[in-house]
């Protein structure tokens, strides 16, 4: 945990050629997924990726972290089948979630960002729906310079 400008400076200096690059190997998966896709071998690893048909009893089109086979060249996940029926129902419920928010953004509709959030197992849970929705319009307030008139309907 460096701070910020600590790291800049780090950055400067190596920039420079006044201080060397560290490679110290971190425990992130990042390197060694790679070395595997050059063909440095084969790496386990739970990975992010499109479920199609990875885990049968969620949609395809969701991105799902299952445990996967990287090597020369790809990633090859290995098949999960049906989850437990209650970790199915909650991870359908964050699915739908976050294609509400997705279609809130594309449709630049703000309702449905609303909406991601009311059905957000964690938010709806330390949440009320009125304090959610004050939430969302003060992100929206703090994030006015960066975003489209469109967002905004006054």
């Amino acid at each position: 945990g460096k701070d910020r400008e600590s790291y800049e400076q780090e950055l400067e200096r190596i920039a420079s050629g006044t201080e060397p690059i560290s490679y110290e190997e971190s425990e992130e998966y990042g390197m060694k997924i790679i070395y595997a896709l050059e063909g440095g071998g084969i790496f386990r690893a739970n990975i992010n990726l499109p479920n199609q048909g990875t885990i049968t009893n969620l949609p395809p089109q969701c991105v799902v972290e299952v445990p996967c086979f990287v090597e020369k060249g790809r990633i090859r996940p290995a098949f999960v089948g049906d989850l437990p029926l209650q970790l199915a129902a909650l991870n359908r419920m964050v699915v739908q979630s976050q294609e509400m928010a997705v279609r809130g953004i594309l449709e630049k509709c703000r309702d449905y960002i609303y909406y991601a959030l009311y059905y957000d197992p964690l938010t709806a849970a330390v949440l009320s729906l009125d304090e959610i929705k004050r939430m969302v319009d003060d992100m929206f307030e703090a994030e006015r310079e960066y975003l489209s008139k469109e967002w905004y309907h006054s």
